[in-house]
């Protein structure tokens, strides 16, 4: 699922100590299905790429955008970036925000899903021509 190398539990450092804290973190506001752990203990996902996730949380917890805003704003990244973990983690989200699989993939195709408000128009037509640059 991951195009970044896991990081197994033999493999582990402070900073990938560092950053499950960080997982674990955000992963009590996520629906429970979103994996980001297999059987074994092995962090999947773009984890291992991160040792600057404090950035990342900086990011996806800005109070001045609702979820579905983060997450159409996510997904129109999405559209120009193949980042195959990060689709399925912030698609699972977007559903429990309330989006429905169709908005979801019309935002992956790079369209503003249809039955979206004017501001999440706004949040994803944004996030888009930002990702385009």
């Amino acid at each position: 699922m991951a195009r970044f190398p896991t990081i197994s539990a033999e493999e582990r450092t402070p900073t990938t100590d560092f950053i499950e804290q960080g997982i674990r973190q955000t992963s009590a506001k996520v629906p429970s299905q979103v994996e980001w752990k297999d059987a074994s203990g092995t962090i999947l996902g773009p984890y291992a790429a991160l040792p600057y996730f404090t950035l990342a949380f900086a990011i996806t917890r800005q109070e001045g955008f609702t979820l579905r805003e983060r997450k159409l704003a996510i997904l129109a990244v999405q559209a120009e970036y193949d980042a195959p973990y990060v689709l399925y983690a912030h698609s699972e989200i977007a559903l429990a925000a309330g989006l429905s699989r169709e908005p979801i993939q019309q935002a992956v195709d790079g369209m503003v899903p249809d039955g979206v408000d004017e501001q999440e128009a706004m949040a994803y037509s944004l996030a888009l021509k930002l990702a385009k640059l």
